[in-house]
């Protein structure tokens, strides 16, 4: 089993999962099993994760996990909607676990796979799951923030054998969707998880799933025998970004299996990125050894911005003034990977002897634009990102580099735009603050 939660707004759907597979009776578990993937279409963007067996066995094949037996068969599932590709699996799966249970007799053989996420036409969420449970799902309201998700009344949409294909649209501003384990949620878990009705987590992705992982590793403390392990994966998906965003929440880095495998047509494929950051750590190292040449790619720039002085004392300023900086390698960098081409300053060195000529003015700047945000949130605490600050002092050291348009057009899909980080809003307020400034 698993535990597997999802939280949805009509903005975004976010999942976190735990990464253990337990064999029964033998007490026998491995920590770092993967129960997700991502599905994208022309159509559909949608996560897809499953809770219950792990490992099936089918007349074409030995064991496989369930993930090997999705990516063997895939090329003959319908892509077309995501009610197609889900019916069509469903015809699949259903003979697939009949199959696994003749050969392992009384052997457990329960299953449920979710998609949440997407849908061209549709401004909520979607979620689709086939199982074979007798309670086939489990969905829990908390606090006023939340509709109870899904309702016991959702009707059945196909079945095939003892599967049935459920699906519902969420409306609700936030909305939970627990599965596998569920009854291992303790009163902590709960306590976590309300959370997520509070600000920022509302409109904070990362701090919420920074919640989901942390009310998983609850459950997992609270029974270390259990079902459920501590390391968990976590992936975003943004309606506003056709990119999704992917996260790993390991103790020990080491126990990491691959990334989450992406389907779909290539040319989605192409546009479904996922943050690999294996080199953050040698990066780190190599910056704080005095080794600062390395081209700012991937994890070396992740690590630059958590180890630039200039910028840390730019944050430094920022949390004194209710501004928190989450570190950078929470994060999604591809777009600010563009904003340094264009600045020209590509190595740590470059980057940091021209952010430094920002050192008479940037304390000023980062105390009012944090003011400026924790003002908009009501006067309460707020994060934001690493990336967003070196956009502030990029525009500010040269506005005219950076235009709000993104520099390189980019083939538009059938969902939306790759965002670019210089956004009317930040410039405004530098123009603003530099206006006022001289005065």
């Amino acid at each position: 089993m698993t535990l597997s939660i999802y939280l949805m707004t009509p903005e975004r759907v976010l999942h976190a999962s735990d990464a253990r597979i337990s064999y029964g009776l033998s007490g026998e578990y491995r920590d770092n099993a993967r129960k997700l993937m991502f599905y994208a279409s022309p159509a559909n963007r949608m996560i897809l994760s499953f809770s219950g067996l792990a490992e099936i066995k089918t007349a074409e094949s030995d064991l496989e996990t369930i993930e090997q037996w999705l990516v063997r068969i895939m090329s003959s599932l319908d892509r077309t909607t995501a009610y197609t590709f889900a019916s069509t699996l469903l015809d699949q799966l259903s003979p697939a676990v009949e199959s696994t249970a003749l050969a392992f007799g009384g052997a457990d053989t329960r299953l449920c796979v979710v998609l949440a996420g997407f849908a061209r036409g549709y401004g909520v969420p979607q979620t689709l799951w086939l199982s074979n449970f007798d309670a086939p799902w489990r969905g829990l309201g908390i606090a006023t923030y939340f509709g109870l998700l899904p309702p016991p009344d959702v009707p059945i949409l196909r079945t095939a054998g003892a599967f049935t294909l459920r699906g519902i649209w969420s409306s609700a501003s936030l909305c939970l969707l627990i599965h596998g384990d569920f009854m291992a949620l303790d009163d902590g878990t709960f306590a976590i998880l309300r959370r997520l009705g509070e600000p920022p987590a509302g409109t904070d992705a990362n701090v919420a799933c920074d919640i989901l992982v942390e009310a998983i590793r609850q459950v997992a403390y609270a029974n270390p025998n259990g079902p459920v392990g501590p390391d968990c994966w976590t992936q975003i998906i943004e309606r506003a970004s056709q990119t999704s965003v992917y996260a790993r929440h390991f103790r020990d880095p080491n126990v990491q299996t691959q990334n989450p495998l992406f389907f779909g047509p290539v040319a989605a494929i192409r546009s479904v990125l996922s943050q690999e950051l294996p080199s953050y750590q040698t990066a780190l190292a190599r910056l704080n050894n005095g080794l600062t040449t390395d081209l700012l790619i991937h994890g070396a720039l992740a690590a630059y911005l958590d180890w630039s002085p200039v910028l840390t004392s730019v944050c430094n300023v920022m949390a004194e003034h209710g501004l928190d900086v989450l570190p950078a390698f929470a994060e999604y960098l591809p777009d600010l990977q563009t904003l340094i081409d264009v600045s020209g300053y590509t190595t740590a060195d470059t980057l940091e002897r021209h952010l430094q000529r920002s050192n008479l003015w940037s304390a000023e700047l980062s105390e009012a634009y944090a003011r400026h945000l924790v003002a908009e949130n009501g006067g309460k605490r707020v994060s934001t990102f690493r990336r967003r600050v070196m956009a502030l002092l990029l525009v500010g050291l040269n506005p005219d580099r950076y235009p709000i348009q993104r520099p390189q057009l980019q083939r538009p899909n059938d969902l939306s735009y790759y965002p670019w980080p210089v956004d009317a809003q930040l410039k405004f307020f530098v123009s603003e603050f530099f206006r006022n400034r001289r005065n």
